[in-house]
């Protein structure tokens, strides 16, 4: 076979990759399940608020890039309110990382199989699939991680200061669109910090500096505002002594999507030692000690959760890592190493199948029915009827409330802080008062053997439902 055929193969087999992690996000996007909480709570944000406002607290206890929000509310009010459009951004931009990714393997391993099966593992992964598709901010910090390691992996500083500076004006906004690239850019900078270029390192740095200022004092204003609260709901992800190991366990089940971690790990480490020994990759490498070790002090220190989504971002970094580990497996002439990792990748993978299988084979749903039981509520509601919103379901109401014009009264536990909406940790306690009314309650069960209903309609999903009530029995 000649290198011609061999090179054609290979870039159909790219193609091919990309194309499908490309269809099954195009599939879950187009089955367009409803929000939840989370989503509904910074969609209504963006329903109601201002781009200026974008860039103050928000409502309901949400913190969220600014930019990230001002392209949605741009495309929302291009495209219009829905669901699906909520989520163009997030699609679009998880599309794109898989092509970054790509670009880093091929400009770092020669291997083509290597190459392969590090672009399957990130295509199919089942967190960079689900958070494609999720009007989050986590597949915005993947991408800004993948661009880091594109930009400064084998980084070279002989560029012209006028490039240099445009490469610098281009990521100093990235912390507007992913808050962790702050940490993450500054430690990129730092380790590409160069006394031979000293002025071209400057130059090259300094529009970070000026953005990293002005951002600091924006987030300022938004820790501030909601310091209390961030810190008491996160309180049980932050690291403690005693429990880092299970803590660990968790965020990566979660983010390989399998209880057999031990593979990635070992894989992980395998890939640093190699590094080290060899002195080769030592940017990612330090990169990725850096960030980690920071990230589990911020932990311990109650500043960021050492929580599952919210290390997402290092999973391009770990695969580098693994990719490195396997790659100089393969160099090797050792037939039953070269097996073992082939099974092992696998291991790491079938998972990933699994749930692709999934996707294709049904509608994608989410841990949500809030969009199913606002419609099933407004169709069945009368003029005279009250509607009663359970407190943690209060963000869900009020997102899906501004596709409906609800005229009937509507009560609801909710505080207020500087004219922002914030959570009320105080239900409403029923009483005989409360007669002919809709209890809306997207979260949690409902205790209904208390309650005379007619209507009720729950969710296969979640616990949530939403139901009719006479009164008390």
């Amino acid at each position: 076979m000649t290198d011609k055929v061999k090179n054609g193969i290979f870039y159909i087999a790219c193609i091919v990759i990309v194309l499908a992690g490309f269809l099954l996000r195009l599939k879950m996007l187009i089955d367009n399940p409803s929000f939840w909480m989370d989503e509904s709570a910074l969609g209504y944000n963006i329903l109601t608020l201002s781009i200026k406002d974008l860039f103050q607290p928000l409502h309901l206890q949400q913190v969220a890039p600014p930019l990230f929000c001002v392209i949605t509310k741009i495309i929302i009010n291009i495209f219009g309110a829905a669901d699906i459009n909520f989520r163009i951004f997030p699609f679009i931009i998880g599309n794109i990382s898989m092509l970054i990714f790509l670009t880093i393997l091929a400009k770092n391993f020669k291997n083509k199989g290597i190459i392969l099966s590090g672009l399957v593992l990130f295509c199919f992964n089942t967190q960079m699939i689900k958070y494609s598709v999720e009007f989050k901010p986590y597949i915005i910090e993947i991408f800004i991680t993948c661009l880091i390691m594109l930009i400064f992996w084998n980084l070279s500083l002989n560029q012209s200061y006028k490039k240099l500076f445009l490469i610098g004006c281009g990521l100093a906004i990235t912390p507007w669109f992913a808050f962790i690239s702050s940490l993450t850019l500054f430690f990129a900078y730092i380790l590409n910090f160069s006394i031979k270029h000293l002025k071209k390192w400057i130059c090259f740095f300094t529009p970070f500096v000026v953005s990293e200022l002005i951002f600091i004092a924006y987030y300022a204003n938004i820790r501030s505002f909601y310091s209390a609260f961030m810190t008491e709901f996160w309180n049980k992800y932050f690291l403690q002594f005693g429990n880092f190991l299970s803590e660990l366990n968790s965020v990566l089940t979660f983010t390989f999507n399998t209880k057999l971690i031990l593979i990635p790990i070992i894989l992980c480490f395998a890939g640093i030692i190699i590094s080290v020994r060899k002195k080769e990759n030592l940017f990612i490498v330090n990169f990725f000690t850096l960030t980690l070790i920071t990230i589990i002090l911020l932990s311990y220190l109650k500043i960021y959760p050492f929580y599952e989504r919210f290390l997402l971002f290092l999973y391009p970094l770990i695969l580098m890592l693994i990719m490195i580990c396997i790659n100089e497996i393969f160099n090797k002439k050792i037939i039953i190493m070269k097996i073992i990792t082939v099974i092992l990748v696998i291991a790491i993978l079938l998972p990933q199948i699994v749930f692709a299988n999934q996707v294709i084979s049904s509608k994608y749903i989410k841990n949500s029915c809030a969009r199913e039981f606002m419609e099933y509520m407004v169709k069945n509601l009368k003029e005279s009827d009250y509607i009663i919103v359970d407190n943690l379901s209060i963000n869900d109401f009020l997102y899906y409330m501004q596709y409906y014009k609800i005229n009937n009264k509507i009560v609801f536990p909710y505080e207020h802080k500087n004219n922002r909406i914030m959570y009320s940790s105080k239900p409403i306690k029923l009483t005989n008062e409360f007669k002919n009314y809709w209890f809306f309650s997207s979260y949690t069960k409902v205790n209904y053997e208390k309650l005379d209903f007619t209507y009720r309609k729950i969710c296969g999903c979640n616990d949530g439902e939403v139901l009719f009530v006479k009164g008390l029995k």
